[in-house]
C-alpha cells in the first residue's frame, strides 16, 4: 500500500520542480533613474512570474547599476543584489513545495513580493549605496501574509559590502547604545515590555536590518520582534550625534559627522515602497503597490 504513495509523492515533486519556469521582464513601472557618481546609473529593475497550476504569482523589484566604466564595481554590487533576490525566491519556492505535500486539498494563490528603497550618501563624492529590501508574501497553508527585510550596504569605491560594525571602533558597546536607544523609544510606545527587552538585546541579530542615511542610522524592526503583528515592522532612526562617540574614525559615515557638507546625499530612489514598513496589518493586505498587476 505504501509504494503508490511513494510513487505519487515523487511525481509530485516532479511537478513541483516543472511549475517554475524563467522570469519574464516588465515594463518599469516608475521609470525611476537616478545619476549617483560618475557616469552611474541606478535604476529598477522589474520581473513577474505567473502560473495557473498551482496558482502561483511573484513579482521581484530591484535596484541595478549601469554604467560605461566597468572598473567602478557595479558588477558586485549587481551581482550581490541579484544573488539576494534569487534566493529569497528559491526560498519562496521550496515553501511551495512543500505546502503542495502537506496541504494539497487548500486552494489559492501563492504570492510573492520583492520590493526595495536606497539611500545613497556620498562622503567626499565616494558613494555608499544602502538597500533595504522588503519582501511580502502568502502561501496556502498560511492563516495571513507573512513579512520581512533584508538589507545590503554597499561601499562602491572600494567595492565591498559594508557590516555594522564597520562602523565603529573596535572596542566600543555599539551595539548596547543602539539597544538602549530603541529601547528608550519603543518602551514609551507598545505595551508588551518583555518583547520590547527581547528585542532590543544587545545581539546582532536584533540589528541586522539597518542602512545608511545621510542623517542617521536606519533600523528595521521585523513583525513580532518588539512588539505584537498588528502594529506591523517599525523603524527607527538613530541620529549621528548619538553614536558619534563610538563610530570609527575611517567609517564610510565618520565624514557625516565631522563635515556634513561633504556627506553630500542622493535622493531616495524606491521600487514602490515609501520609506516606513508599514505594511497595513490589521487587515493583512499587501502593499496595494505592489498588488497591481
Amino acid at each position: 500500500m505504501k509504494k503508490p504513495r511513494i510513487v505519487f509523492l515523487f511525481c509530485l515533486l516532479l511537478l513541483s520542480g516543472a511549475i517554475f519556469a524563467e522570469f519574464y521582464d516588465a515594463p518599469n513601472e516608475d521609470n525611476q533613474v537616478q545619476h549617483i557618481y560618475a557616469d552611474v546609473d541606478i535604476a529598477s529593475v522589474v520581473k513577474y512570474y505567473e502560473k495557473a497550476k498551482p496558482r502561483v504569482y511573484i513579482k521581484a523589484v530591484y535596484p541595478q547599476l549601469y554604467a560605461n566604466d566597468v572598473t567602478l564595481n557595479i558588477d558586485q554590487f549587481n551581482q550581490q543584489v541579484t544573488t539576494l533576490v534569487q534566493d529569497e525566491i528559491a526560498e519562496f519556492k521550496n515553501k511551495i513545495t512543500q505546502n503542495q505535500l502537506k496541504t494539497l486539498r487548500k486552494s489559492g494563490q501563492n504570492s510573492f513580493y520583492i520590493d526595495y528603497n536606497t539611500s545613497i550618501i556620498k562622503p567626499n563624492d565616494k558613494p555608499v549605496i544602502s538597500v533595504r529590501f522588503s519582501m511580502q508574501g502568502y502561501t496556502t497553508d498560511l492563516d495571513h501574509p507573512f513579512h520581512y527585510h533584508r538589507v545590503l550596504n554597499y561601499d562602491l569605491d572600494n567595492g565591498e559590502i559594508l557590516q555594522l560594525n564597520d562602523l565603529f571602533k573596535s572596542d566600543s558597546n555599539y551595539l548596547e547604545l543602539i539597544g538602549n536607544y530603541a529601547r528608550d523609544s519603543f518602551m514609551k510606545k507598545f505595551p508588551d515590555k518583555q518583547m520590547v527587552m527581547d528585542g532590543t538585546e544587545p545581539r546582532l541579530d536584533n540589528f541586522k536590518n539597518w542602512n545608511i542615511r545621510a542623517d542617521g542610522l536606519l533600523i528595521t524592526f521585523d513583525e513580532y520582534q518588539v512588539a505584537s503583528k498588528i502594529y506591523g515592522a517599525q523603524t527607527l532612526l538613530i541620529p549621528y550625534d548619538v553614536l558619534k562617540i563610538d563610530l570609527a574614525d575611517q567609517s564610510a559615515i565618520a565624514i557625516c559627522i565631522i563635515h556634513p557638507r561633504k556627506c553630500k546625499r542622493g535622493k531616495i530612489l524606491t521600487g514602490g515602497f515609501i520609506d516606513e514598513a508599514r505594511i497595513k496589518p490589521r487587515n493583512g493586505r499587501l502593499n496595494p503597490v505592489l498588488s497591481k498587476l
